[in-house]
């Protein structure tokens, strides 16, 4: 991805965090829009006992999801560029999940 683009990324979802918070606002998603897509996705992907990375992760909130619908899974990996999302993510301590601190991907 092009630096500019990145950069331009990184404004918009920097902008959402100060307005919103770290919730699924300060993501972009409004009322129940991102629960209805996951649902929707999983009725087509299997992911029982599969390695998930999840480029763009956000605040996981997929890896939310899959736990609240007991979707046993294999392993959670979790990747974001913007530096607020990065210092979010990376202390956290959940079972079979892992955030890449990787710029070059």
């Amino acid at each position: 991805m092009k630096p500019s683009k990145k950069n331009k990324i990184n404004i918009h979802y920097s902008k959402l965090i100060k307005q919103y918070g770290y919730n699924k606002f300060g993501m972009g998603w409004r009322n129940d829009q991102l629960s209805k897509r996951y649902n929707i996705f999983l009725k087509h992907v299997n992911l029982r006992n599969k390695i998930i990375f999840d480029y763009g992760s956000g605040i996981c909130n997929l890896y939310k999801h899959l736990c609240n619908k007991k979707i046993k899974f294999k392993k959670y990996i979790g990747y974001d560029f913007n530096p607020d999302l990065i210092k979010y993510n990376q202390n956290k301590k959940l079972k079979k999940f892992e955030f890449v601190i990787n710029k070059d991907i």
